[in-house]
Protein backbone atom coordinates (compact mmCIF):
# COMPACT_ATOMS: atom_id res chain seq x y z
CA UNK A 1 0.00 0.00 0.00
CA UNK A 2 1.04 4.00 -0.92
CA UNK A 3 -0.10 6.80 -2.37
CA UNK A 4 1.47 6.79 -5.24
CA UNK A 5 1.33 2.89 -5.85
CA UNK A 6 -2.12 2.55 -4.07
CA UNK A 7 -3.01 -1.25 -5.38
CA UNK A 8 -5.82 -3.17 -4.13
CA UNK A 9 -7.72 -6.16 -5.36
CA UNK A 10 -11.39 -6.80 -4.75
CA UNK A 11 -12.52 -10.82 -4.41
CA UNK A 12 -15.61 -12.70 -3.69
CA UNK A 13 -16.28 -16.23 -3.22
CA UNK A 14 -19.54 -18.28 -3.30
CA UNK A 15 -20.27 -19.58 -0.17
CA UNK A 16 -22.66 -21.99 -1.89
CA UNK A 17 -20.47 -23.43 -3.90
CA UNK A 18 -17.75 -26.35 -3.35
CA UNK A 19 -15.00 -25.66 -0.66
CA UNK A 20 -12.28 -25.82 -3.41
CA UNK A 21 -13.87 -23.11 -5.49
CA UNK A 22 -11.22 -20.43 -6.66
CA UNK A 23 -11.77 -16.95 -5.77
CA UNK A 24 -13.26 -14.41 -8.33
CA UNK A 25 -11.89 -11.44 -8.61
CA UNK A 26 -13.49 -8.37 -9.41
CA UNK A 27 -11.24 -5.61 -9.58
CA UNK A 28 -7.43 -5.55 -9.61
CA UNK A 29 -5.98 -2.04 -10.19
CA UNK A 30 -3.10 0.27 -8.83
CA UNK A 31 -3.25 4.30 -9.25
CA UNK A 32 -2.03 7.24 -7.87
CA UNK A 33 -4.05 8.80 -5.18
CA UNK A 34 -3.18 11.87 -5.39
CA UNK A 35 -3.78 11.55 -9.17
CA UNK A 36 -6.88 10.31 -8.81
CA UNK A 37 -8.34 12.95 -6.51
CA UNK A 38 -7.20 15.95 -8.43
CA UNK A 39 -5.21 17.32 -6.18
CA UNK A 40 -1.91 18.38 -7.26
CA UNK A 41 1.32 17.17 -6.24
CA UNK A 42 2.35 18.89 -3.57
CA UNK A 43 4.02 18.78 -0.61
CA UNK A 44 1.20 19.26 1.81
CA UNK A 45 1.21 16.79 4.77
CA UNK A 46 -0.98 17.87 7.11
CA UNK A 47 -3.15 15.52 8.61
CA UNK A 48 -6.02 16.79 7.64
CA UNK A 49 -5.42 16.80 3.87
CA UNK A 50 -4.93 12.99 4.38
CA UNK A 51 -8.21 12.77 6.64
CA UNK A 52 -9.56 13.98 3.22
CA UNK A 53 -8.17 11.39 1.08
CA UNK A 54 -8.73 8.73 2.98
CA UNK A 55 -12.52 9.41 3.30
CA UNK A 56 -13.04 10.05 -0.68
CA UNK A 57 -10.71 6.82 -0.63
CA UNK A 58 -12.96 4.43 1.55
CA UNK A 59 -16.47 5.96 0.29
CA UNK A 60 -15.74 5.74 -3.57
CA UNK A 61 -13.26 3.23 -4.25
CA UNK A 62 -13.20 0.87 -1.08
CA UNK A 63 -16.70 0.77 0.16
CA UNK A 64 -18.95 2.44 -1.75
CA UNK A 65 -22.85 3.17 -0.20
CA UNK A 66 -24.65 0.91 -3.22
CA UNK A 67 -21.87 -2.44 -2.54
CA UNK A 68 -22.86 -3.95 0.42
CA UNK A 69 -20.04 -4.78 3.59
CA UNK A 70 -17.48 -7.57 2.67
CA UNK A 71 -16.99 -10.28 5.38
CA UNK A 72 -13.14 -9.21 5.33
CA UNK A 73 -10.85 -6.58 4.55
CA UNK A 74 -7.04 -6.85 4.25
CA UNK A 75 -4.65 -3.87 4.74
CA UNK A 76 -1.11 -4.38 4.59
CA UNK A 77 0.93 -3.50 7.29
CA UNK A 78 3.47 -0.37 6.27
CA UNK A 79 6.70 -0.72 7.48
CA UNK A 80 8.07 1.55 10.36
CA UNK A 81 11.66 2.35 8.98
CA UNK A 82 13.42 1.93 5.50
CA UNK A 83 15.41 -0.63 5.10
CA UNK A 84 16.43 -1.46 8.58
CA UNK A 85 17.60 1.98 8.90
CA UNK A 86 17.52 3.44 12.68
CA UNK A 87 15.97 6.74 11.41
CA UNK A 88 12.20 7.13 10.03
CA UNK A 89 12.07 8.52 6.32
CA UNK A 90 9.22 11.42 6.23
CA UNK A 91 7.67 9.26 3.52
CA UNK A 92 7.18 6.77 5.62
CA UNK A 93 5.59 8.36 8.05
CA UNK A 94 3.17 9.85 5.74
CA UNK A 95 2.45 6.11 4.69
CA UNK A 96 1.93 5.10 8.16
CA UNK A 97 -0.60 7.92 8.94
CA UNK A 98 -2.49 7.30 6.14
CA UNK A 99 -2.54 3.46 6.96
CA UNK A 100 -4.17 4.28 10.34
CA UNK A 101 -6.80 6.46 8.60
CA UNK A 102 -7.99 4.02 6.69
CA UNK A 103 -7.76 1.28 9.52
CA UNK A 104 -10.37 3.77 11.31
CA UNK A 105 -12.37 4.74 8.44
CA UNK A 106 -13.10 1.36 7.90
CA UNK A 107 -13.85 -0.30 11.26
CA UNK A 108 -16.06 3.36 12.35
CA UNK A 109 -17.85 2.36 8.75
CA UNK A 110 -18.73 -1.45 9.98
CA UNK A 111 -19.56 -0.45 13.41
CA UNK A 112 -21.69 2.09 12.40
CA UNK A 113 -23.52 -0.55 9.92
CA UNK A 114 -23.49 -3.11 12.50
CA UNK A 115 -21.47 -5.08 9.98
CA UNK A 116 -19.76 -8.31 11.02
CA UNK A 117 -16.32 -7.92 8.91
CA UNK A 118 -12.84 -8.83 9.68
CA UNK A 119 -10.23 -6.18 9.19
CA UNK A 120 -6.91 -7.82 9.02
CA UNK A 121 -4.17 -6.41 9.39
CA UNK A 122 -1.93 -8.52 6.87
CA UNK A 123 2.15 -8.63 7.01
CA UNK A 124 4.18 -8.31 4.10
CA UNK A 125 6.93 -10.82 4.81
CA UNK A 126 4.71 -13.74 5.94
CA UNK A 127 2.90 -13.12 2.59
CA UNK A 128 6.36 -13.15 0.91
CA UNK A 129 7.55 -16.27 2.60
CA UNK A 130 4.15 -18.31 1.15
CA UNK A 131 5.21 -17.78 -2.27
CA UNK A 132 9.02 -18.60 -1.90
CA UNK A 133 9.67 -21.72 -3.26
CA UNK A 134 11.89 -23.79 -0.81
CA UNK A 135 15.57 -24.51 -1.28
CA UNK A 136 18.40 -24.03 0.86
CA UNK A 137 19.61 -20.69 -0.94
CA UNK A 138 19.01 -17.30 0.80
CA UNK A 139 16.78 -15.00 -1.23
CA UNK A 140 16.92 -11.15 -1.25
CA UNK A 141 14.68 -8.85 -0.76
CA UNK A 142 14.50 -8.05 -5.16
CA UNK A 143 14.89 -11.80 -5.81
CA UNK A 144 11.47 -12.63 -3.23
CA UNK A 145 9.83 -9.69 -5.73
CA UNK A 146 10.87 -11.53 -8.98
CA UNK A 147 9.83 -14.79 -7.25
CA UNK A 148 6.13 -12.78 -7.15
CA UNK A 149 5.86 -10.96 -10.39
CA UNK A 150 7.06 -13.99 -12.26
CA UNK A 151 4.42 -16.25 -10.20
CA UNK A 152 1.66 -13.43 -11.55
CA UNK A 153 2.89 -13.62 -14.80
CA UNK A 154 2.70 -17.40 -15.17
CA UNK A 155 -1.02 -17.39 -14.02
CA UNK A 156 -2.11 -14.98 -16.43
CA UNK A 157 0.00 -16.36 -19.36
CA UNK A 158 -1.26 -19.80 -18.37
CA UNK A 159 -5.05 -17.97 -19.22
CA UNK A 160 -7.93 -20.18 -20.90
CA UNK A 161 -10.94 -19.27 -21.34
CA UNK A 162 -13.57 -20.60 -19.67
CA UNK A 163 -17.64 -20.55 -20.09
CA UNK A 164 -19.95 -17.55 -19.45
CA UNK A 165 -17.07 -14.67 -20.28
CA UNK A 166 -14.32 -15.53 -17.54
CA UNK A 167 -11.37 -16.14 -17.33
CA UNK A 168 -9.34 -19.08 -15.73
CA UNK A 169 -6.43 -18.76 -14.27
CA UNK A 170 -4.93 -22.28 -14.16
CA UNK A 171 -1.37 -23.03 -12.35
CA UNK A 172 -0.22 -26.76 -12.73
CA UNK A 173 -3.48 -28.63 -11.50
CA UNK A 174 -5.05 -26.00 -9.49
CA UNK A 175 -7.18 -23.32 -10.06
CA UNK A 176 -6.52 -19.90 -7.89
CA UNK A 177 -8.71 -17.39 -9.02
CA UNK A 178 -10.73 -16.41 -11.53
CA UNK A 179 -10.75 -13.06 -13.15
CA UNK A 180 -14.74 -11.15 -13.73
CA UNK A 181 -15.36 -9.88 -17.28
CA UNK A 182 -14.32 -6.50 -16.40
CA UNK A 183 -10.78 -7.20 -14.79
CA UNK A 184 -10.32 -9.90 -18.22
CA UNK A 185 -11.35 -7.78 -20.52
CA UNK A 186 -7.75 -5.51 -19.05
CA UNK A 187 -5.62 -8.57 -18.10
CA UNK A 188 -3.95 -8.72 -21.62
CA UNK A 189 -2.65 -5.51 -21.07
CA UNK A 190 -2.04 -6.34 -17.40
CA UNK A 191 -0.03 -9.01 -18.87
CA UNK A 192 2.00 -7.60 -21.05
CA UNK A 193 2.62 -4.42 -18.67
CA UNK A 194 4.24 -6.88 -15.87
CA UNK A 195 6.60 -8.23 -18.96
CA UNK A 196 7.53 -4.55 -19.94
CA UNK A 197 8.68 -3.83 -15.81
CA UNK A 198 9.63 -6.79 -15.55
CA UNK A 199 12.38 -6.12 -18.27
CA UNK A 200 13.55 -3.58 -16.45
CA UNK A 201 13.97 -5.01 -13.16
CA UNK A 202 15.52 -1.58 -11.58
CA UNK A 203 12.26 -0.14 -11.51
CA UNK A 204 9.92 -2.68 -9.67
CA UNK A 205 12.48 -3.79 -7.24
CA UNK A 206 13.10 0.43 -5.82
CA UNK A 207 11.42 1.27 -2.79
CA UNK A 208 8.31 3.65 -3.33
CA UNK A 209 8.87 7.11 -3.10
CA UNK A 210 11.35 6.56 -5.74
CA UNK A 211 10.70 9.38 -8.11
CA UNK A 212 6.90 7.95 -8.98
CA UNK A 213 8.21 5.41 -11.04
CA UNK A 214 5.82 2.32 -12.14
CA UNK A 215 6.34 -0.33 -8.89
CA UNK A 216 4.10 -3.31 -10.63
CA UNK A 217 5.04 -5.57 -7.64
CA UNK A 218 2.29 -3.17 -5.21
CA UNK A 219 -0.35 -4.52 -8.00
CA UNK A 220 1.09 -7.96 -7.73
CA UNK A 221 1.08 -8.18 -4.40
CA UNK A 222 -2.56 -7.05 -3.65
CA UNK A 223 -3.79 -10.15 -5.94
CA UNK A 224 -0.99 -12.28 -3.99
CA UNK A 225 -2.56 -10.94 -0.49
CA UNK A 226 -5.99 -12.11 -1.13
CA UNK A 227 -5.24 -15.59 -2.62
CA UNK A 228 -2.78 -16.46 0.15
CA UNK A 229 -5.36 -15.41 2.81
CA UNK A 230 -8.06 -17.22 1.37
CA UNK A 231 -5.97 -20.40 1.01
CA UNK A 232 -4.88 -20.03 4.39
CA UNK A 233 -8.31 -19.86 5.95
CA UNK A 234 -9.40 -22.70 3.70
CA UNK A 235 -6.49 -24.65 5.16
CA UNK A 236 -7.12 -23.88 8.85
CA UNK A 237 -11.14 -25.13 8.29
CA UNK A 238 -10.43 -28.03 6.52
CA UNK A 239 -7.66 -29.22 9.37
CA UNK A 240 -10.09 -28.24 11.75
CA UNK A 241 -12.45 -30.85 10.38
CA UNK A 242 -8.92 -33.16 9.94
CA UNK A 243 -9.24 -32.95 13.55
CA UNK A 244 -12.42 -35.07 13.83
CA UNK A 245 -10.19 -37.93 12.83
CA UNK A 246 -7.53 -37.33 15.29
CA UNK A 247 -4.27 -35.72 15.72
CA UNK A 248 -2.49 -37.86 13.67
CA UNK A 249 -4.66 -38.15 10.30
CA UNK A 250 -4.50 -33.71 10.81
CA UNK A 251 -0.90 -33.81 10.67
CA UNK A 252 -0.62 -36.10 7.48
CA UNK A 253 -2.84 -33.33 5.67
CA UNK A 254 -0.75 -30.35 6.39
CA UNK A 255 2.13 -32.25 5.19
CA UNK A 256 0.43 -32.68 2.02
CA UNK A 257 -0.55 -29.35 1.81
CA UNK A 258 2.80 -28.21 1.95
CA UNK A 259 4.03 -30.48 -0.33
CA UNK A 260 1.36 -29.60 -2.70
CA UNK A 261 1.99 -25.78 -2.24
CA UNK A 262 5.83 -26.19 -2.63
CA UNK A 263 5.28 -28.05 -5.63
CA UNK A 264 3.25 -25.44 -7.31
CA UNK A 265 5.32 -22.78 -7.17
CA UNK A 266 8.10 -24.82 -7.70
CA UNK A 267 8.72 -23.67 -11.87
CA UNK A 268 10.14 -19.78 -9.72
CA UNK A 269 13.22 -21.64 -8.71
CA UNK A 270 13.53 -23.56 -11.93
CA UNK A 271 12.90 -20.63 -14.19
CA UNK A 272 15.64 -18.71 -11.93
CA UNK A 273 18.75 -21.02 -12.20
CA UNK A 274 17.50 -22.60 -15.40
CA UNK A 275 17.75 -25.68 -14.15
CA UNK A 276 15.28 -28.90 -15.21
CA UNK A 277 14.09 -30.38 -12.00
CA UNK A 278 12.29 -33.47 -10.75
CA UNK A 279 8.53 -33.04 -10.78
CA UNK A 280 8.40 -34.48 -7.17
CA UNK A 281 10.87 -34.21 -4.69
CA UNK A 282 12.69 -37.51 -2.51
CA UNK A 283 13.57 -35.11 0.38
CA UNK A 284 12.34 -32.46 2.06
CA UNK A 285 14.08 -29.99 3.35
CA UNK A 286 14.26 -30.57 7.40
CA UNK A 287 14.02 -26.85 8.33
CA UNK A 288 10.77 -26.24 5.97
CA UNK A 289 9.44 -29.70 7.12
CA UNK A 290 9.70 -28.85 10.71
CA UNK A 291 7.94 -25.36 10.06
CA UNK A 292 5.23 -27.44 8.23
CA UNK A 293 4.34 -29.11 10.97
CA UNK A 294 4.74 -26.45 13.04
CA UNK A 295 1.90 -24.18 11.60
CA UNK A 296 -0.59 -27.37 10.85
CA UNK A 297 -0.13 -27.20 14.88
CA UNK A 298 -0.78 -23.61 15.23
CA UNK A 299 -3.69 -23.84 12.96
CA UNK A 300 -4.98 -26.93 15.03
CA UNK A 301 -4.81 -24.39 18.19
CA UNK A 302 -6.75 -21.91 16.23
Amino acid sequence: MGIRNFAFTKAELDKRLPFNTPLLVKEWTKFDVNDWAGNPQTNNFEPLEYAKLSTRLVEEVLLPKDEPLPDAILIERQRARSAGSSSVLEYVLRVNMFEAMLHALIYNRTVAEKGRVGIVSTIPSRMANYWKPEGEEKFTMSDTKKHRMNLVEQWLNDTMYAKKGVRQMVRLDEQRFKLSKEVAATSKAQFTWTKQVMEQESRYVKQAGDGGKPKIDDLVDSLLHAVSWMEWEQNRMLLKLEMLSGLDTALATSDKMFDSHMKSIEFLKRGQKGQKRKKTHDTIDESMEKASQTVGRVLLRA
